[in-house]
This record gives structure tokens, sequence and C-alpha cells, in this order.
């Protein structure tokens, strides 16, 4: 599989950047950059010869296109394909190089697109085979080597960075390969977890619907078993993974959130796939399939998500179906009615302003007449703004006209004796509030006058 003689594909730009030169941070590609690479390697020759094995993996990629295409140039693809500007990672890809390429790519995008509130072919990712220098190691080359990249810690400053902000991490999984086989894996997941990063998994869809063992065993993960290529690289990573907890630890924490990948992707699944799903949860719960108690409570969870996954489905099919009835019965009597309603409106709108308007043509002059009429207006109205100032001047004669009239004499002194005192008829009570308020009662009688005076003058004020 000699690709010195495919040429490099247009999406590669000039080289402008070296791997040792810009920080491991800003060896990020878009999504779209992504695919359009993969989509440029799958159009080569390179590519049919690989598949002739059943699929292509990431050590063909990288083995008989990426070094060739990059070699001597000391320039990952990422960085490649950004000669203009570098691009700061959003989201971390945690991969296997034993998986299928097409299976990676469509669990990638997929994984993307259920993001909310984002556009899934923006997200700058870094994804460690085409942000690297790969061609380091080969004879005669300019480098960085793999090895002095890994000095200045990718992986783990990348990480750290994504945990203020980005997207975290994607844990790519495919029918394939098991990515925890994979040691390098087992770092990646080991520095997000001591971090704090987000974790999140991402399952192609033959991964979903082909198992070879049970759901069970799907879940779990089994880190300490993983291996590395390099000896010395292996035993730095195990170092590492003890420091952040122990394997035992990461194999608690990847079963968790791969459950929880799978909650949030039950709608990809097949029917007979969830029946299966479920059946396998129940005979795990019911006949004593885990002995760990807070394994049991993952399972029950999920078999909940199943069940409401199913009644979601069966309520969206009959509320569409509710929703194209409601619309085809009620939409064209909503129509008529307003047809039927706009004449009336644009008929009664003239007729209510002409109603105000002559009402109030009609009102005015009777009361301008019956204040002009009225000799003692000019008097009365004096007599209130007197009586304000007063109230404004002196606090204690406001207080004392707020208290009300003052009471008798003769009602102190009857209930000091223990005597009742005498019923007041109407017209006596009458007179002694005129007296006790003096201009107060003077005013009273004015306004019965007036009110009298008006009704005479403006009945239909009063009707």
């Amino acid at each position: 599989m000699d690709a010195l003689a495919v040429p490099p594909p247009s999406c590669l730009g000039e080289v402008c950047w070296s791997n040792d030169q810009v920080s491991p941070v800003c060896w990020g590609m878009s999504l779209k950059q992504f695919n359009d690479f993969v989509a440029a390697c799958r159009s080569t020759s390179v590519w049919a010869l690989a598949c002739e094995k059943g699929h292509v993996n990431l050590y063909d990629v990288v083995t008989s296109l990426v070094k060739p295409w990059t070699r001597n140039t000391g320039c990952g693809i990422a960085l490649r394909m950004n000669p203009k500007e570098v691009l700061q990672a959003e989201l971390m890809v945690s991969h296997s190089w034993s998986e299928c390429m097409d299976q990676c790519a469509e669990a990638l995008s997929k994984f993307c697109t259920r993001q909310k509130n984002l556009e899934d072919l923006a997200v700058i990712l870094w994804f460690c085979a085409f942000a690297q220098y790969q061609s380091g190691d080969d004879p005669g080359d300019r480098g960085p080597t793999v090895a002095e990249q890994l000095a200045l810690d990718p992986f783990g400053s990348v990480i750290r960075t994504l945990t203020s902000s980005g997207l975290g991490m994607v844990v790519i999984q495919t029918s394939l390969a098991d990515v925890y086989s994979r040691l390098w894996c087992v770092y990646e997941i080991a520095e997000a977890v001591d971090s704090k990063a987000k974790v999140s998994m991402a399952y192609s869809q033959r991964a979903l619907e082909t198992r070879s063992g049970s759901f069970e065993e799907m879940l779990r993960a089994r880190t300490s078993r993983a291996s590395c290529r390099d000896p010395s690289g292996e035993q730095m990573i195990r170092q590492k993974v003890q420091q952040a907890g122990g394997f035992s630890r990461l194999d608690s924490i990847i079963f968790t959130f791969r459950l929880q990948a799978f909650q949030e992707m039950m709608h990809e699944l097949h029917e007979s796939t969830r029946d299966q799903l479920r059946s396998e949860i129940q005979k795990m719960m019911g006949h004593g399939g885990t002995d760990d108690v807070l394994e049991q409570e993952r399972f029950r969870v999920a078999e909940e998500g199943l069940e409401q996954l199913e009644d979601a489905r069966l309520y969206q099919g009959s509320g569409g179906l509710r929703f194209i009835l409601y619309s085809i019965c009620l939409g064209p009597l909503a129509l008529v009615l307003c047809i039927l309603a706009l004449p009336f409106m644009i008929l009664c709108a003239p007729c209510i302003l002409l109603y105000r308007h002559s009402l109030k043509s009609k009102t005015e002059p009777a009361v301008a007449r019956f204040m002009a009429d009225d000799p003692e207006a000019p008097v009365a109205a004096e007599r209130r703004s007197q009586r304000k100032e007063h109230r404004q001047g002196d606090p204690s004669a406001r207080r004392k006209e707020d208290a009300g009239p003052p009471a008798p004499a003769s009602y102190g002194a009857a209930r000091g004796a223990g005597i009742a005192e005498p019923r007041r008829d109407a017209s006596e009570s009458g007179s002694d509030v005129g007296e006790s308020f003096g201009d107060a009662g003077e005013d009273d009688e004015l306004m019965l006058k007036r009110l009298e005076m008006a009704k005479k003058m403006a009945p239909q004020l009063f009707s």
C-alpha cells in the first residue's frame, strides 16, 4: 500500500506551523475538517486496498496516508489544515486505533449533532492521530518525535483546559474494538476524572445493534487488562492511573457513563434491540446477575428509561395525529368566526366613538352653565383654599380636624355619673355636626344645593 504516488488532498494547506512551536491545546481541527480529511482518505486507492481485509482502521490511515502526506514538515494534519490561524480544542476525542474509521466518523458526527445549541460542524476537535505529528520517528525526519511531543503532556494539558471551558471529552466505541483495551485511552479517562472534566460516550450504530456478550458485559470495563505498544509508555501510564485512584475506580466510573450514554441513545436503537435489553436488565435484577446494590439501582434506572422512551414514542405519535385532527376540524370554524366578527367590529367602532362624542357635547355646556349661574361657587372655593393652607401650616389643627367633631361637655359628665346619654334624632345630630365643624357644615349645605341645581339643569347626568 504505497501512498507516495497518492498526491496530498486539496484540504491540506501550506506548511506554516510546526508542532514543537504551537501549544498542544491549539492542535485542533473542526468537525467539518475532520470529515473532509476522512472523505479525502476514503477516495484514495490505499483506502480501497485496506478495505479488502474487512475495514479500515486508524493504523492503516496513519501509516499509509498521514505519514507520507506530512513527512519532513514537522506539522500534523490539524495544523496543516489551518495555515492562517490555529484552532483551540473544544472537545477531546478518546478512541482506539484499531476501530473502524467509518464507524468512528459516524459516532462522532452523531454525538456533536445531539449537543444542544451547537452547530455540529463548527466543533473544534482534538483527535490525537491528526493532532500530533506522526512522522517524527521515521529515519531522517526533521521531527519533532512522538516522545518529544508526549513530553509536552498533550493529553493532560488539553483535558485540563477543557475542564473550565468546552465540551469535555467524548469516548468513541465501535463494534470492532474495545476502546479500553488501549492503555492510552485508560490514561485519558483517568486524567479526565482527576480533572473533573465532563466525560461523554458515543457509540456507533453497529456497536449498539451488534453485541458479542450480554448487556452487562458491554457496560463493564476492565482497564487493568489494557496494553500499550511502548513498554516505557505503559509503565508511565500505569503509575498515573494509580495516582488518580486506581483501575477499579475507573471501571466503576466507566460503567456509569456507559449506561448514561445508552439511556441518551435509546431512540436510535431498533425496537427489537430495546426489547432484548429490557429482558436482560430484568433478568439481571431478578436473578441476582450482580451483587452490587449500586449496579442494581443503575439497571433499574435503565429499565425505567426504556419504558419512558416507549411511552414517549407512543404519546408523540398519537399527539401528532390529534393535532392534525384538531386542525382539520377547528381550523375552518375559527376562520368563519373571524370573517363574521370583522364586519361587526368595523361597524361598531364608529358608532361607539360617535355616541361618546355626542354625550360629551351635551354634558359639558350644562356643567359650564351651572358653574356660571352659581354665585356661591367662588366663595366656597376660596374657603376650601384657606382651610387647606391652615391645615398645612398648623399640624395640630390638622389632627383636630382629622379626629372629628368634639364631644359635647354634657357627654363626659353623663358618663362620669353613670347616666346614659339621651338618643338624639337625625335633625339634632345634623345641627351638632354643623356647629362643631363650623365652615364644614356650611360647605355640606352648599354642596346639597349645588347637587339639586345640577340635577335640574342636567338630568341626564343622574340617569
